[in-house]
């Protein structure tokens, strides 16, 4: 599930005008780290048994934006984090969250300080191009 987070979001648009002349990691870095801030505040949330769910969270990052997931290889991922019916004849249920426990919970805890680090890294990659 995409998580978006308002500055992150101008900033992308903002680059997108000049990708040709930026170089990919110019902006893929910045994603990979908006991601990053947000996975290392959402995995302390997560219960923990054996590990293996908050071990399962990770970032996608391009030079178009960036995506905080968890679960790929922990199929009970969604679950924990969005709730619903689970187990045998899904005889085990769980509150559901639309918006998540874990994941769009920490980007908005820390959406203030991303957007700060946005408007930075914006005016970071207009001057690499010339703009400012």
């Amino acid at each position: 599930m995409p998580i978006y987070v308002r500055g992150v979001n101008e900033f992308t648009g903002k680059v997108r005008l000049f990708i040709g002349r930026v170089p990919g990691d110019v902006v893929r870095k910045p994603n990979q780290d908006f991601a990053e801030e947000v996975i290392r505040t959402a995995r302390p949330e997560v219960p923990v048994v054996s590990g293996r769910a908050a071990g399962s969270l990770r970032e996608v990052a391009t030079a178009s934006g960036a995506i905080a997931e968890g679960g790929e290889d922990v199929a009970y991922y969604v679950y924990l984090e969005f709730g619903g019916l689970s187990g045998r004849a899904h005889a085990t249920s769980r509150e559901v969250y639309a918006d998540g426990r874990y994941i769009i919970p920490a980007a908005k805890a820390i959406e203030s300080d991303l957007v700060s680090k946005a408007e930075h890294n914006e005016d970071m990659v207009l001057r690499s191009v010339g703009l400012r």
